[in-house]
């Protein structure tokens, strides 16, 4: 799934890029100014989306604070200093760990699609 995003990453880039050299293409030769600018903006538009929703979405959890996780063999709770969350095993298929990561597996009938 990762690798997914990394295709998109650079097909934005790639997206923004053109627009952005449309715009410039406007702007040397004989179009007029709004094409150029709209083209320009565009680029921009592109490029800049994914930024936007990533702050937005950071504003609005900062927050929150930190999260702890703790696993036990009952369940895994994780709390901040405002909530606390506890689920049992039964609604997990399993999880996965690596030093920087802890990834829950969920149980369902859309999993033999992923």
């Amino acid at each position: 799934m990762r690798e997914g995003y990394r295709h998109l990453t650079w097909l934005r880039r790639i997206v923004a890029a053109l627009f952005a050299l449309a715009g410039l293409v406007l702007l040397t030769g004989r179009a007029p100014l709004h094409q150029a600018v709209l083209m320009l903006l565009a680029g921009v538009l592109v490029w800049s989306t994914p930024h936007l929703y990533t702050a937005q979405v950071l504003w609005i959890v900062q927050w929150q604070g930190d999260y702890r996780t703790i696993v036990t063999e009952d369940a895994i709770t994780a709390a901040n200093d405002h909530s606390t969350l506890t689920q049992r095993w039964t609604l997990f298929r399993g999880y996965r760990e690596t030093d920087e990561r802890f990834v829950l597996l969920q149980t369902g009938p859309d999993l033999a699609s992923r």
